[in-house]
């Protein structure tokens, strides 16, 4: 059975202010690097075939955390 999973990188600094992120860069604020660590707690263990993400700061951060 095959099984996808969307993740979403934390929160950035632009999210707080509201501001439109696209594919600008812009870096994971406290609450997304918690979020992160969160994440990584809930993965770990996970067995993945397969990871795609985007090149953006706020992604590569999320995923090194």
């Amino acid at each position: 059975m095959t099984r996808i999973t969307f993740v979403r990188h934390g929160s950035t600094y632009w999210n707080e202010e509201g501001r439109a992120q696209g594919h600008s860069n812009s870096s994971l604020n406290e609450a997304g690097k918690q979020q992160a660590k969160q994440l990584a707690e809930r993965f770990r263990g996970e067995q993945w075939d397969a990871v795609y993400a985007s090149d953006l700061l706020r992604t590569r951060q999320t995923a090194e955390i």
